[in-house]
């Protein structure tokens, strides 16, 4: 069972939460965001700092200026993550973040939902058959 913990209550963040809650592997620790009154059924915190239960995996959804800097705090912490698209807000950013994630061996993944419509799914099966358009 993987605990995971979702940072940002917003639209993307919420999705997120529900595909935890709906996978059987899966245990939501909770949702860090500051606006308490995001409708949610789970364990809520204000900022990753006041999650104290153990935590395999963090998800990123929040505004990009802060994917970078809530990256390297889940790093300090060693938790694998999941950061939403762009994984920072600067080059200079992704370039820190890579190396923290690098230094102290965090897995990461940038999310990027539109992979796998079916439209794109197709595309990509064209292109490997090399298809006419």
């Amino acid at each position: 069972m993987k605990r995971i913990l979702v940072v940002g209550g917003g639209l993307i963040g919420i999705r997120h939460m529900q595909a935890v809650q709906a996978h059987a592997g899966c245990r939501m620790v909770g949702l860090v965001d500051p606006d308490m009154t995001i409708q949610a059924d789970v364990p809520r915190f204000v900022t990753m700092a006041d999650v104290t239960d153990p935590v395999d995996g963090v998800i990123i959804a929040t505004p990009t200026p802060l994917h970078a800097p809530h990256g390297l705090e889940a790093a300090g912490r060693g938790w694998h993550m999941l950061i939403e698209k762009p994984v920072a807000a600067s080059l200079e950013g992704a370039k820190e973040l890579e190396s923290v994630l690098r230094r102290k061996n965090i897995r990461s993944l940038v999310g990027h939902h539109r992979r796998y419509h079916a439209v794109v799914q197709q595309l990509k099966s064209s292109l490997a058959e090399g298809g006419d358009w």
